[in-house]
């Protein structure tokens, strides 16, 4: 008798575990479970932000001490050859800005109140912002204003902006402007050829011409946009 309880022995062991978790319901029986997969969430193993790409393939990455994710976590983002809502080939390039010294320009006349040199590598349209703050003699010309222009290889004006004007006659007016540079007879934006360029701003005074205005700590900069943008 003793020899057929100790041969059904395992058996019955085995019977009164699977009892005992069925008996202590869905609870108990989701424990064993989930201590199978403690080392898993939802089922995947992690794998440190060091991890190889080969190892962390199908795996959760952890973040690095930083709190960052590596840099080749995914291949390409998406839009990553865009800027702004535009294609990578619309801004080929940026100006260097400059800013330069006080200018005077005496009376009504008209002068070159910054200015740099650009070279294109490809056809491209020109966007560029300019400012200048403006002084003046006391008294001086009441009225100044700024344009940017783009000259050629021979100096000849090729495009410009729009004039910005501004009341001069009392304190310190400061003169802005920006947008794509146009052709000479205001249609169009110019498209340049590859070549050399100058950039430059344009002081005027209008008014009462007395004396000189002065146009203080200008910046110019620029872009160059690819075609058709």
């Amino acid at each position: 008798m003793l020899k057929v309880v100790r041969r059904h022995l395992p058996v019955a062991i085995t019977a009164a575990v699977v009892c005992s978790l069925f008996a202590g319901g869905p609870s108990l029986a989701k424990a064993a479970v989930d201590a199978v997969n403690a080392d898993k969430v939802d089922g995947r193993h992690a794998v440190a932000a060091g991890a190889s790409v080969a190892d962390r393939a199908g795996k959760l990455v952890a973040t690095d001490t930083q709190g960052r994710l590596p840099n080749n976590i995914i291949a390409k983002a998406p839009d990553s050859a865009r800027l702004g809502g535009q294609t990578a080939a619309t801004y080929r390039a940026t100006g260097h800005g400059k800013q330069g010294p006080t200018i005077n320009i005496d009376s009504c006349g008209s002068g070159t109140v910054e200015s740099y040199a650009v070279q294109l590598g490809r056809s491209a349209r020109i966007f560029a912002s300019a400012t200048s703050a403006y002084g003046h003699s006391s008294p001086g010309p009441e009225t100044p204003s700024i344009r940017i222009q783009l000259l050629n290889a021979t100096s000849v004006v090729v495009a410009q902006s729009a004039r910005v004007m501004a009341p001069g006659a009392t304190g310190n007016p400061t003169l802005s402007i920006a947008g794509v540079l146009l052709a000479m007879d205001g249609s169009a934006p110019y498209q340049a050829a590859p070549g050399p360029y100058t950039l430059r701003i344009v002081g005027d005074n209008f008014g009462s011409c007395t004396g000189f205005g002065q146009y203080q700590q200008p910046e110019l900069t620029h872009i160059q946009l690819a075609a058709g943008n």
